[in-house]
């Protein structure tokens, strides 16, 4: 086990602090001294290659934490990496949560390395994953039901999902051909095809 310093072991509660409510349940007090204790344990004692930051807050029913871990581990022909943050605030009412995580793995049988993040409010999700595999491959993926593209001088989705399978454009598209000047342009006014010398041979839509 690793050195520490002793004085960081989270002090007990004083005597004049309560440690249960008049209904049987802890107090929040209790519950802190609780959660200290276990984040000490688990950056200290219980793994020397996993760091925990936890920071909370509550009042009653309402809650809001923090939560760090960072971990390591290394065998004679594997190692890990990974990282994640994770955040939640309760109230009675509703539930909020977000998840960042980094992860990185090296084997005989190949490498991995992995990035995402998860947004929870009540029952809305989003998401996004990516992945790359030194086997050969790499994906990103997204969930959500919507997904905006926006011009940053505009402010205008140009390119959207919306859900229940709708794709918006919002201005021309071109569709280019290895050839050179050979070309598609679509736009609100019309199907545009273009020969290799870039000119017009089909077009269909508002002919004026």
């Amino acid at each position: 086990m690793a050195d520490f310093d002793p004085l960081t072991i989270p002090a007990p509660l004083p005597e004049s602090v309560p440690r249960v409510e008049t209904n049987g349940h802890p107090t929040i007090e209790q519950m802190q001294q609780e959660i200290a204790q276990t984040a000490w344990m688990q950056s200290n004692v219980a793994s020397t290659n996993t760091r925990l930051n936890l920071v909370t807050d509550a009042v009653g029913s309402v809650s809001a934490a923090v939560e760090t871990e960072a971990a390591t581990r290394a065998t004679a022909d594997t190692a890990l990496a990974s990282t994640m943050t994770t955040v939640e605030a309760k109230t009675n009412a509703a539930t909020a949560s977000g998840q960042v995580y980094l992860a990185a793995k090296a084997a005989p049988s190949g490498a991995t390395a992995a990035y995402g993040w998860y947004l929870t409010a009540g029952d809305a999700y989003a998401g996004m994953q990516a992945m790359a595999l030194s086997g050969g491959g790499s994906a990103i993926g997204f969930t959500a039901n919507q997904f905006y593209f926006t011009d940053a001088g505009t402010a205008q989705a140009v390119f959207s999902y919306i859900g229940g399978g709708r794709w918006v454009l919002n201005g021309a598209m071109i569709i280019r051909s290895g050839a050179s000047g050979e070309r598609v342009e679509i736009t609100n006014r019309g199907v545009y095809c273009y020969d290799g010398n870039g000119v017009l041979r089909v077009e269909v839509g508002f002919l004026t």
